[in-house]
């Protein structure tokens, strides 16, 4: 199980791991890695990841961040049961669905 961004249960249906060649870091939650182009949510809605500062959206304030590329690295992809945007490390990522 996890917490979707609505703060909804969600059950996990699969998770893959993928090798990642276009990975974005972000600079004050380094644990925390996307690949380029992934849905993340801002504080202007969902928006694709691109290198860049963006303002992310947190549940108790919005958080200004930089997005730095770095080199090939291994991820895992995320399959639910419903919703489409996950809590990882306090942002909002998308994910896909069945």
């Amino acid at each position: 199980m996890v917490i979707t961004a609505k703060r909804i249960p969600a059950k996990v249906v699969c998770v893959t791991k993928k090798k990642v060649r276009n990975g974005l870091q972000f600079k004050q939650n380094p644990s925390l890695v996307v690949k380029e182009g992934t849905a993340i949510l801002t504080a202007y809605g969902m928006k694709e990841a691109k290198a860049g500062t963006v303002m992310m959206h947190k549940t108790s304030s919005n958080v200004p961040d930089e997005l730095v590329k770095i080199s090939a690295t291994e991820g895992y992809e995320l399959v639910l049961s419903s919703g489409d945007t996950v809590l990882v490390n306090g942002y909002g990522v998308e994910v896909q669905h069945d």
